[in-house]
């Protein structure tokens, strides 16, 4: 079964991904808005599609940017 959550991510992962630092990860659009400003003006949203691989493991088989 696939799951959305919403992640908090800082600018370098507009231009590299895999060096950027993952914030915070929420499970809606209205949580993350309000918590974006805890991390500064730079935060990019991006919307994740989690397909769960174990009983406690995800992978990301989509990502989407929100808000850059």
């Amino acid at each position: 079964m696939n799951k959305i959550v919403y992640t908090l991510w800082d600018a370098r992962y507009l231009t590299d991904p895999d060096r950027a630092i993952c914030f915070d990860t929420c499970e809606n659009i209205r949580e993350v808005r309000s918590v974006m400003s805890d991390y500064g003006d730079d935060t990019v949203i991006v919307k994740e599609t989690l397909n769960q691989t174990g009983a406690a493991m995800f992978e990301v088989i989509k990502s989407e940017i929100i808000k850059p």
